[in-house]
């Protein structure tokens, strides 16, 4: 029984721990993914993006016909309509109109008419031509939503890209703190072999104190790059929508070194679309304001009632109206001129910019291949300053070089290390901003 309590207790802390002790593992991708959840600028965009779906969606009711309804009624306190005529003048009156059918209504039976009524009617007005600016106000609203779609991706570009930019920091902090985890084991091996040795007489006390002062030189690198992960980590975890205080670690993928070919064409980067939708949208707000200055013809039906003489009248007619501006045309030239001059002010930055990015793109390239040879020459120096510090380690043993030499030799191997690390996680950056640049 108690057998069976130490295995489950082994169980539950093999399962509790990477929780609880360990904290919770992010890959890079879940880095992104998290804060592209969490950020407010992004959600921003997004409500952007919904914004301009329901502009476009405003935009093409503009297709169909406008209906609209009107009522009132109204009560007075005198008629409306007096009639002043002695009793025998308004019964030949009476007399007179009830022999016309069409004008029964007016039939006064008192001196007046028209105290109350109810009113009310119905239109519906269906635009026929508006010189296209129905049309065009449409393909307008669509440009808008791709503008901010294109937005949208630059935005999560610059997430993305300082996702990389912290993940990879504390990954090099973390392999650095190795690195100088590791020399301060060798330095601790070698205090004692070299404490040893000079009780024996072998080796002088200026030996030992070298390597207690590297010892402990090494030992505040490691304080200052535990506070660097620290401070890191409490970045990452911000970016993240995490609490800074926040106990996680980090799981990085084995580094590939891919050649990746150079691409020039810029059509395809969301800088160079947002362009091209500008451009189009000043064409468009051009043709907009040239069929502000045409005709516009509509068609439309009404529905009217009424009870004003005390008697239901219901009526229905179809009719057509023609706009045609005439004063506005002298202005409305000048308006045209001047959508011509955007026009081209958009077509020349678009092309001032189009040359920029591939100004930029082949910048990122040449960043991107210098790194990755540097980091292939960078992996040489490690293996050639690990078989350095091992034959010094032997010399030194041997009698053959002094302590300084051997130490020289140990921070010789840190820096090439730590000096890896650093441009790992430049190349792992560079490799996105080159892909960022080319539109992938």
């Amino acid at each position: 029984m108690k057998t069976k309590k130490i295995i489950f207790a082994f169980c539950m802390l093999v399962f509790v721990l990477p929780v609880s002790v360990f904290g919770q593992s992010y890959t890079l991708q879940q880095v992104k993914d998290s804060a592209i959840k969490n950020n407010l600028s992004l959600l921003s965009a997004q409500n952007s993006i919904l914004q301009s779906r329901e502009t476009k969606k405003e935009t093409f009711t503009n297709y169909f016909p406008k209906v609209s309804a009107v009522g009132g009624y109204f009560k007075s306190n005198k008629d409306l309509v007096e009639i002043n005529m002695s009793n025998e003048q308004l019964q030949a009156l009476q007399q007179t109109l009830q022999q016309m059918p069409s004008l029964m209504a007016f039939v006064p039976t008192e001196d007046g008419y028209i105290d109350d009524g109810f009113m009310a009617s119905v239109s519906a007005i269906q635009p026929v031509f508006m010189g296209g600016r129905i049309i065009n106000g449409n393909k307008l609203a669509k440009i808008g939503l791709e503008v901010d779609s294109l937005k949208y991706n630059l935005s999560k570009n610059e997430i993305d890209l300082l996702s990389e930019t912290y993940f990879w920091q504390v990954i090099s902090l973390e392999n650095k703190l190795k690195t100088v985890n590791s020399a301060i084991e060798m330095l601790e091996s070698l205090k004692k072999d070299v404490n040893l040795a000079v009780k024996s007489g072998i080796r002088t006390k200026n030996d030992l104190l070298q390597v207690e002062l590297k010892l402990n030189e090494t030992e505040v690198t490691r304080i200052k790059i535990t506070d660097g992960i620290k401070l890191a980590k409490m970045l990452l975890a911000q970016h993240m929508g995490l609490d800074l205080e926040e106990d996680f670690s980090l799981i990085a993928e084995n580094l590939n070194l891919n050649e990746e070919n150079l691409s020039t064409d810029v059509k395809s980067t969301n800088e160079y679309l947002l362009l091209q939708k500008n451009f189009e949208a000043k064409q468009l707000m051009k043709n907009i304001e040239i069929g502000s200055n045409l005709p516009s013809l509509a068609v439309g039906v009404t529905y009217a009632y009424n009870n004003l003489l005390d008697k239901d009248y219901k009526r229905g007619f179809a009719f057509a109206t023609l706009s045609i501006p005439i004063s506005d045309w002298w202005k409305g030239s000048h308006r045209i001129k001047k959508k011509n001059l955007e026009i081209r002010n958009a077509e020349n930055e678009l092309e001032n910019n189009s040359q920029k990015l591939r100004l930029r793109i082949q910048q990122t390239y040449n960043e991107m291949t210098a790194c990755t040879k540097e980091l292939n020459i960078m992996q040489e120096s490690i293996s050639q300053a690990e078989e350095n510090l091992r034959n010094h380690k032997n010399f030194y043993s041997a009698g053959t070089i002094t302590m300084s030499e051997l130490l020289q030799a140990q921070m010789l191997y840190l820096q090439t290390k730590n000096s890896y690390e650093d441009c790992l996680a430049d190349y792992r950056i560079k490799i996105l901003k080159y892909k960022q640049a080319i539109g992938k």
